[in-house]
């Protein structure tokens, strides 16, 4: 995918043209796409403290 195109696609969705994203399955393509790349992905499910009100934690992709 072209990186102009890639970052047009996220600041869509930061714009909410997306708002309904199954996280879960979001992070999974994510982990799928990184290991496709050849790096090491893994689902991370710390407890942080800084979370934006309104909002809650679910998880984070940690690559490698």
């Amino acid at each position: 995918m072209d990186m102009q195109l890639n970052q047009d696609f996220i600041r869509s969705l930061v714009a909410r043209k997306y708002p309904y994203i199954d996280l879960g399955i979001a992070i999974y393509h994510l982990k799928v796409a990184a290991e496709h790349l050849g790096k090491k992905a893994e689902m991370v499910f710390d407890k942080i403290q800084n979370v934006i009100k309104g909002y809650e934690y679910i998880a984070s992709l940690k690559i490698n």
